[in-house]
């Protein structure tokens, strides 16, 4: 082939990729909308170890309004990463005064001998008829799952739709588990 063969091949593939991208400039609208429909995407963080557990409670310190939770609270005090930093973590959320309704998956059927968290309400529901054993946490826009049977991981899901739902199947525990022992603070 002669080098002006080239070039003539060089401008045809140049002139199809300008109809291609014309192609696709005409179609991207359609595109863009079909994106937006589905609405803001979720983002989603996961978390292990001593060194996760202090990111998450870092995030969640500078979170703003109340949090609802759902806490295996005997799986809690055998996981040696979360017991290290809670008591500041705590004395922090006292600090700002952050209100909370809590409730505690235990065997226990009082109150001596527990963390207290300021500023809320924690009810007991019994474990044995509840074996949850990963915590679920609900605070502004942020949805916060941890789990403690083999190694304490952490998953924050930041979703206002996701934190929604799960803070609407909270709400209906809550109103379930009235019977249980329940202390203000």
């Amino acid at each position: 082939e002669t080098p002006e063969r080239f070039r003539s091949l060089l401008q045809l593939q140049r002139q199809e990729l300008e109809s291609k991208e014309r192609e696709f400039e005409s179609v991207l609208p359609t595109l863009m909308a079909l994106f937006n429909v589905e609405g803001e995407k979720p983002q989603i963080r996961y978390l292990e170890g001593s060194e996760g557990i202090r990111s998450v409670r870092e995030v969640f310190e500078n979170l703003k309004g109340e949090f609802v939770q759902i806490v295996p609270l005997d799986d809690v005090d055998k996981a040696a990463e979360v017991i290290e930093g809670r008591d500041n973590h705590l004395k922090e959320l006292k600090e700002k005064q952050v209100t909370n309704r809590i409730l505690c998956v235990t065997d226990r059927t009082d109150f001596s001998d527990m963390i207290e968290v300021a500023n809320g309400e924690m009810r007991l529901v019994p474990k044995s008829k509840f074996p949850i054993h990963a915590e679920i946490t609900v605070r502004a826009n942020h949805t916060l799952i941890y789990s403690y049977k083999s190694s304490v991981l952490a998953v924050i899901i930041i979703s206002q739709e996701i934190a929604d739902a799960v803070r609407a199947l909270f709400d209906l525990s809550w109103e379930g588990a009235k019977s249980y022992p329940s202390k203000k603070s």
